[in-house]
């Protein structure tokens, strides 16, 4: 039962190396180098020339306090720090390595520099992942909600390969003020009663829309302002509360999404009209829903939100929408967008790349021709015109030359921020589309049997209820007969 957790480190990095191949936590065979080391002066060397070749900024920090080593106001990560620890006697320390070694390959590809140690100095075995923020090619490393939970996911995925338990849906864990949760107990809580106010206007019939939430809320007295967000004020000496600080449910597009659909689950007769992965997905969405609107908050599963619902239902939209019946299908219109992106990118780069040649020209000109009229030079300025002879080979030798480069890059700048526009609408969709794939992958990985499966018991339990209904009417039917 592997759990995953993470840890960000901003400073000494050589310390954390030390304590992850600490002989007296671990084992010489328990300690593997992808792409570095397994010593950990040597490993640090390593890392800290990627660090600083892609940053620009010094690995090693005597203080975390170091002013110019902040990055617009965040500490930037010197080192990322993963541990998956096994439930105790569920693993031997040689295969909670390998499940180690198989998680690394598979979440940092075959670029990054890690150092995967399983230490067995506890009550059970753990193993710890230190990651350099950058690879082989300068791309950085992106510790985020999103990576964690792929990394669950995989962890999951693998330890389920080798046989072991997992923790198939783990509680949501909450944040709230100890001032909240006071006054929830005390049934005081302010903004309990405003979500209960909100809960009962999304489901009225007159309420279409936000603007027609808005104008209910503005009825009942409460202050609104309304522009990226919805503010409401409850009392006039209070500051107005973004509704999204109201937690899951409450977003503005959370809410827009529960007017349209008045907290209703997708009809049975709405999931027959979808086929192939379609139709799974809608089952799943229906599933998800009906636990949503029928669970209490605290006994839902992890994945159980409004958040999700909205982000499956516009999965299941663009399926649909896009003629989309299998995963191959998916993956493919994904693939395409990553190339489109690709394509772009590179376009911008030759564009670059012709804008620099040009303003080179332009600079170098003036240079050149007073090298050609100077007379005697010397050894350098001679080697200096050697260089400079390319612009004869270009034919540009006279003013007028000069101004054609001019006006060529006058024309190149001018394309500039059309291509960074195409570039900023293809990566939104690449992204888009991208997420819409993990969504899929995320759901099919961790939660995708649980749900169809609860899918069957729904329609044993109504073929069940069928039954019986069918059998008291045929009872009925006999004593009226006789």
């Amino acid at each position: 039962m592997p759990i995953i957790k993470y840890v960000a480190v901003h400073g000494s990095p050589l310390k954390l190396l030390k304590y992850v191949t600490n002989e007296n936590k671990t084992e010489d065979t328990l300690i593997t180098g992808l792409n570095c080391s397994t010593d950990s002066n040597i490993a640090y060397k390593e890392m800290e020339q990627n660090f600083e070749l892609y940053s620009e900024e010094r690995f090693w920090k005597k203080s975390l306090f170091m002013k110019k080593d902040i990055l617009g106001g965040k500490e930037r990560v010197r080192l990322h720090h993963y541990i998956q620890s096994f439930k105790a006697g569920e693993v031997s320390k040689e295969e909670a390595h390998r499940i180690g070694l198989e998680w690394a390959k598979e979440m940092f590809g075959d670029k990054f520099q890690v150092i995967v140690s399983t230490h067995t100095d506890k009550g059970h075995y753990h193993n710890h992942f230190v990651v350099c923020p950058y690879d082989d090619d300068g791309k950085l490393w992106r510790a985020d909600k999103k990576s964690l939970n792929r990394g669950k996911a995989i962890s999951d995925r693998i330890a389920l390969s080798h046989g072991l338990s997992i923790i198939e849906h783990p509680k949501k864990s909450y944040n709230h003020k100890y001032g909240d949760y006071l006054s929830r107990k005390r049934g005081a809580s302010w903004k309990e009663n405003l979500k209960a106010e909100l809960d009962e206007l999304v489901m009225r019939e007159d309420v279409n829309s936000i603007d027609d939430l808005v104008d209910k809320l503005k009825e009942k007295g409460y202050g609104i302002r309304m522009k990226k967000y919805l503010s409401i004020q409850v009392k006039p000496n209070r500051k107005p509360i973004r509704t999204y600080r109201l937690g899951d449910g409450y977003f503005l597009e959370h809410l827009a999404y529960r007017i349209e659909h008045k907290n209703f689950e997708m009809p049975l007769s709405e999931v027959a009209k979808y086929d192939g992965i379609q139709r799974e997905y809608a089952i799943c969405l229906r599933q998800i829903q009906i636990m949503l609107y029928k669970s209490p908050e605290p006994d839902r599963p992890h994945y159980v939100s409004y958040r999700t619902v909205l982000k499956n239902y516009e999965l299941l939209c663009y399926l649909h929408n896009n003629n989309i019946h299998s995963v191959g299908e998916l993956k493919d219109i994904v693939g395409k967008a990553e190339g489109k992106y690709s394509e772009v990118l590179t376009a911008k780069k030759k564009l670059d790349g012709r804008i620099s040649e040009e303003e080179k020209i332009i600079e170098d000109f003036p240079r050149f021709t007073e090298l050609l009229n100077k007379n005697p030079m010397t050894k350098s300025e001679r080697g200096e015109l050697k260089k400079l002879s390319y612009l004869a080979d270009k034919g540009v030798l006279s003013v007028d030359d000069v101004a054609e480069h001019k006006a060529i890059l006058e024309k190149l700048r001018g394309k500039v921020e059309g291509i960074e526009e195409n570039i900023k609408a293809v990566k939104a969709e690449r992204d888009k589309l991208t997420d819409y794939f993990d969504t899929y992958t995320q759901q099919v990985q961790c939660d995708y049997d649980f749900l169809l499966e609860k899918a069957r018991e729904e329609q044993e339990r109504k073929a069940q209820a069928v039954q019986i209904e069918e059998h008291e009417q045929e009872r009925k039917n006999y004593h009226y007969e006789k």
